[in-house]
């Protein structure tokens, strides 16, 4: 089964520009998803082990609607407003089929709700960079946020390593 999730973070002190805030589940039921901010996973415990931080809760909704809650993540080195991570077992090619795939699907809308933030937003992403670890193709996006390219490939071969086992 694949899960789809969208996530988004208000971080104290920082300015946000070019958000769409998305205030409740209710206020978001029946909008259309931005195919741009939908991760693909194989499964929530594989979100889970991309990173180990304290920041970020993540709603995954799968096919089925059923909500699971996982921790998510942000380098120690950064806090980005926005973050999205996809990972695919069997190498890039899967992960473009996938997301072939996933665009002909319909989205799944889902409200991240963060600690200490009481509005989620959804900001513009604006950076990416995938890293191939064996068979495992990992993808991550950031929006605002003082990242890199070192950051993002370190980012992306750490999510590959780890969801690679």
């Amino acid at each position: 089964m694949r899960y789809r999730i969208v996530t988004g973070a208000l971080i104290a002190g920082l300015a946000l520009s070019g958000c769409v805030s998305a205030e409740s589940e209710q206020s978001s039921q029946g909008a259309e998803p931005d195919p741009t901010v939908v991760c693909t996973l194989t499964s929530p415990q594989e979100l889970a082990l991309l990173f180990d931080s304290q920041f970020y809760e993540a709603n995954v909704v799968p096919s089925d609607d059923e909500t699971v809650k996982c921790r998510w993540a942000a380098s120690d080195s950064l806090v980005p407003a926005f973050v999205s991570t996809e990972v695919r077992s069997g190498g890039r090619q899967a992960f473009e089929q996938a997301r072939t795939e996933q665009q002909k699907e319909a989205g799944v809308v889902t409200v991240t709700k963060v600690k200490g933030a009481q509005r989620a937003f959804l900001v513009p992403l604006t950076k990416t960079i995938g890293m191939q670890v064996g068979d495992t193709y990992a993808q991550i996006t950031l929006g605002i946020g003082g990242a890199s390219a070192g950051d993002l490939e370190r980012m992306a071969e750490k999510a590959a390593s780890r969801a690679a086992g």
